[in-house]
């Protein structure tokens, strides 16, 4: 089965830590369908999520200080209007084989 939802919560569940710095977060090749509520990882730079069954960007609006962001290998259907202003100032950015339907 797995986690298929990643959440700020879980993610300090399997820390057990409350005041996370993280600055790289890697979750590629997994079976994760959601990100939601990760705005609370402000340090958060880079973050990998490749190779999962996500359909939807969300909950990274917020993420001020990332600048790497791996989405490829998804099912992500659309990208969402707020997503070019942060391509803007991101070092990298994929969605290589995405379906964009």
């Amino acid at each position: 089965k797995g986690t298929r939802y990643i959440t700020e919560d879980l993610i300090r569940r399997l820390t057990k830590c409350e005041n996370l710095r993280l600055h790289v977060l890697n979750l590629s090749n997994n079976r994760i369908e959601r990100i939601e509520k990760l705005e609370k990882l402000c340090q958060l730079r880079e973050l990998h999520l490749s190779s999962n069954r996500i359909r939807k960007i969300e909950g990274l609006e917020h993420m001020t200080n990332l600048q790497v962001l791996n989405l490829a290998f998804n099912n992500i259907e659309h990208l969402p209007v707020w997503i070019a202003k942060k391509v803007i100032v991101m070092t990298e950015f994929s969605v290589l084989g995405d379906l964009f339907l």
